[in-house]
């Protein structure tokens, strides 16, 4: 037997009853979540919660409008939502979904997330005593919480790091919960805006300005208080200024990084990762030194001494170089500290990484990219790092690059431009005696004007003339080796138009051949197609999750078609499959329709019509409806 409590009255019951002895609600919240009991009963209440349809654990938040302090809560309170479901990391709480019963002001908004089996670090400290080789294990994985969240674009703020909101699990890790929930207003002052906990806010917070150097300002005091045992306010100061070197006995490297990080000015505060490495591993620190060119002209500095290598893009964009300053280099699309930012759809976010052995040997290793990495033509096994050398040809998505010195400077000499389409070659020149070049260039003649011969008269018409043109030139192989030797030279999109002749003829095997190399080799049409086929069970069995996969890739290749199948298919097909159904789909079909795909402006203009995962609006339906009409899908103009 286990006892629930009802979400409107608070009264306990027995699970078995289907509605509460008391007021006679209904116990459960969208027919799926049982409340257990109250953990936390302030502005936003929360409820360790069980979800049936998954059998396990969570956390429930309820915010009430009835109980709201200030005219913004409910917006702070939807924010926390907002950000867990934007954000994927094994030490923050996942996000399930939010929701909203009831109606005016009787409505009550929800938030269920994954539920952190632990205890916070302000429990464990009653119970337990920390050595400082345990307090810097902590430091590290709570900096590295910190550096993933700070390095979102754009970065995350926690505003509110302190031992309640750090959660040790059963197993040792920890975890970082309450991402801009209704936080509790500091009454020390009378400031507006103060998200935090007293003691641990850094000095600009109190002004209303959070910055990535807060958080770190707060991981400081947190340190202070694991190895002190004192709060923050039993260590302030007549100036409210943390005395803290008089409570605190510690190792010389804890006392530099607490320096670094306490500091008053934020543009002075120690705020990445790599520097709270170095002071706690012993890492080799990069000390400022007098320049050795201090007493030359500046002409005489070498440019290029911060450059390690450079990328030469050859073809797919336009031509430059990208410089590697760092070591490790991530690449990718997104905007990476110490990385290289590529824009081109092909790539990944974060697509690979390059690291510097030695002098002129390299190491690059693909991190789980859609489109992969090549190099020198072999593909790399995103698990394994590949070595790299000057002059080596990589593949990063479409992007043909050549691995360059740092001092590499023959494309400012070089007055051609490449077109963005022309293939890479070596080019080369070689002045031919006057009569050797006039015999070939007779050779030359020759020979075109016998195979204009064989095309013209010879050729019977085919469809795939590639195919047969060589057949007929080869006289030792038979005609499907030939055939397949061929293929393997075919380009993507050449993969493509075959595979769709063969769908046209309903060949839906042979087809599926051609697009799985096409679609491999980064042929978005051919992603779509294959998609299609899972889902209709065309030359394939009908597999519905196989069929997802490649809607995904083309996708995230910026297919609005492809979005909004993966959104239809998760909505009406796949639904159970998905924790946060109507979420997932309704997400999906926002970016098919950012992406200009009608049908993905209606299905979502749908979704507000009929209340679907989102509060019911006939303006915002029109909305979406007129967008749809715009984009091409002309029954929604009628709508």
């Amino acid at each position: 037997m286990t006892n629930i409590l009802c979400p409107d009255c608070k009264t306990t019951n027995d699970s078995k009853n289907s509605s509460c002895k008391k007021c006679m609600g209904e116990l459960t919240l969208k027919n799926r979540y049982f409340l257990l009991k109250i953990l936390d009963n302030k502005s936003v209440i929360t409820y360790l919660a069980y979800d049936k349809n998954y059998r396990q654990k969570i956390i429930i938040k309820e915010f009430s409008l009835v109980k709201a302090e200030k005219w913004d809560s409910h917006d702070l309170f939807k924010k926390e939502g907002d950000i867990l479901a934007q954000l994927n990391h094994p030490s923050i709480p996942r996000f399930i979904e939010d929701f909203e019963t009831g109606i005016g002001d009787n409505s009550k908004s929800y938030i269920a997330m994954e539920y952190i089996n632990g205890i916070s670090l302000k429990e464990e400290q009653r119970k337990n005593r920390y050595t400082e080789e345990e307090v810097i294990e902590d430091i590290l994985e709570i900096t590295k919480i910190l550096d993933y969240l700070h390095n979102l674009i754009p970065p995350i703020i926690h505003q509110d790091l302190n031992l309640s909101n750090i959660m040790r699990r059963e197993n040792g890790s920890l975890a970082l919960i309450d991402f801009n929930a209704v936080q509790d207003i500091v009454e020390k002052e009378d400031y507006d805006n103060i998200s935090g906990t007293y003691g641990f806010i850094a000095p600009e917070q109190l002004s209303g300005k959070a910055v990535i150097a807060s958080d770190y300002y707060a991981l400081g005091v947190v340190i202070l208080v694991l190895l002190t045992r004192k709060q923050p306010e039993e260590m302030l100061d007549d100036n409210n200024n943390l005395n803290w070197k008089e409570s605190l006995q510690a190792s010389n490297k804890i006392i530099e990084l607490l320096e670094g990080l306490l500091l008053k000015e934020p543009k002075e505060r120690i705020q990445t990762l790599e520097e709270v490495e170095t002071i706690l591993l012993n890492k080799k620190r990069a000390k400022k030194q007098k320049s050795t060119f201090e007493n030359q002209k500046p002409e005489t500095k070498n440019k290029n001494s911060k450059l390690l290598a450079k990328l030469r893009v050859v073809s797919g964009m336009k031509i430059q170089d990208f410089k590697i300053k760092n070591s490790p280099a991530t690449i990718g699309r997104a905007e990476i500290k110490d990385g290289v930012q590529i824009n081109h759809n092909s790539l990944s976010r974060k697509h690979c990484m390059i690291t510097q052995v030695s002098g002129t040997e390299f190491k690059i290793i693909d991190l789980g990219s859609t489109n992969g990495v090549r190099v020198n033509g072999k593909k790399i096994n995103p698990s394994k790092t590949f070595p790299l050398y000057f002059g080596d040809k990589i593949k990063i998505g479409d992007i043909n690059l050549k691995f360059v010195d740092k001092n590499d400077s023959s494309i400012k000499n070089n007055k051609k431009i490449i077109d963005k389409n022309e293939t890479y070659s070596d080019r080369f020149t070689y002045n031919f005696p006057k009569k050797q070049k006039n015999i070939a260039i007779a050779i030359i003649m020759i020979a075109f004007s016998a195979f204009m011969f064989y095309l013209l008269y010879d050729s019977p018409p085919r469809s795939h003339f590639r195919q047969e043109r060589i057949y007929t030139t080869t006289n030792n192989d038979s005609p499907k080796k030939v055939i397949k030797k061929v293929e393997k030279k075919l380009s993507p999109q050449e993969l493509y138009l075959f595979g769709k002749e063969y769908q046209d003829k309903k060949d839906y095997k042979k087809a599926n051949t051609k697009f799985l190399k096409a679609c491999d080799n980064g042929n978005i049409k051919a992603c779509e197609l294959l998609g299609w086929n899972y889902e209709k069970g065309l030359g394939f069995d009908m597999n519905l999750e196989t069929a997802m996969k490649y809607y995904k890739i083309a996708c995230k290749n910026d297919s609005g078609y492809s979005c909004n199948k993966r959104g239809f298919i998760i909505d009406t097909k796949l639904g159970k499959n998905y924790i946060n159904k109507l979420y997932t789909a309704r997400a999906y079909f926002k970016k098919s329709c950012d992406l200009k795909f009608g049908l993905g402006c209606k299905n979502l203009g749908d979704f507000y019509l009929k209340g679907k995962g989102v509060k019911r609006s006939r303006r915002m339906a029109k909305k979406f409806y007129r967008k749809a009409c715009k984009f091409g899908y002309k029954k929604a103009c009628k709508l």
